[in-house]
């Protein structure tokens, strides 16, 4: 179970298209790919709904540093008599 983070950008402004992807399926960037793993695997189903919030700040001790906070959450549909969740880590990403 993982939570993705990662951005395509495209300079479409200079005389030459120029982009790349931050994506798990492509080349490797100086950005990084980065994975953030969560509590507890999630048996989600069609129609059904995640929804989160991702927050990010500079470290206080380190400014190269980020604080990544991921909060997620999960109702399942009534027919499956299970427990929404609620998950909330801090990531501390170098």
């Amino acid at each position: 179970p993982r939570e993705f983070a990662y951005f395509d950008v495209e300079f479409s402004k200079c005389h030459v298209r120029v982009g790349l992807s931050t994506g798990p399926g492509c080349d490797y960037t100086h950005w990084k790919q980065t994975v953030f793993y969560i509590d507890q695997e999630l048996l989600v189903h069609a129609q059904e709904r995640i929804t989160g919030q991702i927050t990010v700040n500079r470290n206080g001790a380190n400014p190269r540093d980020s604080d990544i906070r991921i909060k997620s959450s999960y109702a399942p549909h009534p027919r499956f008599s299970l427990a929404p969740t609620v998950q909330e880590r801090l990531y501390h990403l170098r």
